[in-house]
């Protein structure tokens, strides 16, 4: 092995553990607004350095990562029952979050043509407005119409404007915005 060899991986070890060194401790706990209760959920984060770290909440709703740094560290969380939330910083996050989500909303209904005929196999989409201050994306919910031209979207998130987009190749894409939405049914059009 050569010497230039060698000081490479030396200096290689060392800015290592130097980074090891370097890192934080981000600690996220996820509840439940209403009843405080601890909520399984995907805790992720992304740093300066384009790396992204993921964990896993624990029965207490607890999730720890180890993080380079909590500058400009972006956090999001993603639930099943809960929808999700982000939470960005120019400057430094606290080492310990407190994340309090809203339940998410089922959203069904029946998507029918002009002549009142169930529309088979159309595609029913939540789209959120982009964040300009969260740098992790989610895929949206999305459903497909059965033969009865049911729908039924799961997880969508009710602190958050939204629009419901109905498409299918045949007839002009539809929206119906979260206004419309009155106890999880789309009252606004239903034609797609």
């Amino acid at each position: 092995m050569t010497y230039l060899y060698r000081s490479v991986l030396v200096a290689c070890f060392i800015l290592c553990l130097q980074h090891l060194a370097a890192s934080e401790v981000l600690k996220v706990q996820v509840v439940d607004a209403i009843t405080g209760s601890p909520i399984r959920a995907v805790v992720l984060a992304l740093g300066q350095q384009p790396r992204l770290l993921s964990s896993l909440t624990d029965q207490k709703g607890v999730a720890v990562l180890d993080v380079p740094s909590l500058q400009g560290l972006s956090v999001a969380v993603r639930t099943d029952t809960h929808g999700f939330s982000c939470i960005s910083s120019q400057g430094n996050l606290s080492e310990d979050l407190l994340v309090k989500l809203q339940p998410s909303l089922r959203i069904y209904g029946v998507v029918k043509d002009e002549d009142g005929q169930a529309l088979t196999s159309v595609t029913v989409k939540v789209a959120y407005p982009k964040d300009q201050n969260c740098r992790i994306l989610f895929n949206s919910p999305t459903a497909t119409t059965n033969r009865q031209g049911k729908y039924l979207l799961y997880n969508v998130d009710a602190n958050r404007d939204f629009v419901i987009v109905f498409h299918d190749d045949f007839h002009q894409e539809r929206e119906i915005r979260k206004a419309e939405v009155v106890g999880g049914r789309g009252t606004g059009p239903a034609q797609a």
